[in-house]
């Protein structure tokens, strides 16, 4: 995949365990998709290239390093698996249900 950085396309790159080079949205809130990227990228689940560095040319020849490096890909499919947790969500409505009270 090619792709963002924010936290769904996280979510979904993770609960598909497919290997992604994100580009994170420079002028995110806080840099957070940078931050995102830099999880996965620093734990081999993800290529994180900067908008900055950015160039057909430089897309082009890290999707043709990953296609010769098959094994890179596995990696990081394997490594993504780490960041799903299934039923994230709910497991935060509950928590935020459960601690109402404290929100009123």
């Amino acid at each position: 995949m090619v792709c963002r950085g924010g936290a769904s396309t996280i979510a979904e790159i993770s609960a598909a365990s497919k290997p992604a080079i994100i580009i994170p949205f420079p002028y995110a809130a806080d840099d957070h998709q940078k931050k995102n990227a830099e999880q996965l990228s620093n734990r081999h689940a993800a290529v994180l290239i900067e908008q900055k560095d950015l160039t057909a040319e430089s897309l082009l020849k890290k999707i043709l390093d990953l296609k010769a490096h098959r094994n890179q890909l596995s990696q990081m499919s394997e490594s993504v698996k780490s960041f799903y947790t299934p039923r994230a969500a709910e497991e935060i409505v509950e928590i935020l249900l459960s601690n109402a009270k404290l929100f009123r």
